[in-house]
Order: structure tokens, then sequence, then C-alpha cells
């Protein structure tokens, strides 16, 4: 019975820090798209900055 807690455990701690990971991912590309959206908004309120060319193609998408 122990080491079935500890399995799952393990599972749940796993499934904790690739969830985590994930939400990063998706908060940085939340902000890639913020800041391309205000650069095209209003593209004098904020500094040129040059966006890499594979967030370009996910733009296309």
């Amino acid at each position: 019975f122990t080491i079935l807690l500890r399995i799952s455990a393990s599972r749940m701690f796993f499934q904790y820090q690739q969830a985590s990971v994930e939400q990063k991912e998706l908060l940085q590309q939340l902000w890639q798209k913020q800041l391309r959206f205000e650069c095209l908004v209003n593209p004098a309120g904020l500094p040129q900055i040059q966006l890499p060319t594979d967030s370009l193609e996910d733009a296309a998408e």
C-alpha cells in the first residue's frame, strides 16, 4: 500500500510539474502576442524591437 501511495504521489508531482511548464510556455506566448498586438495598434508608443521570425510565422496561421 505504501508503494502505491509513493507511485501515485510521484505521478501527481510529475503531472503538476508538466502542467506548470506548459502554463509558463502559454504565458510567454500570450505575452508575445500581446506585445505584437500593441505594436500593430500603436507602433509609436513602444520601442522598436526585433521579433523572432518564428513568432511572425505563428501570427500568419
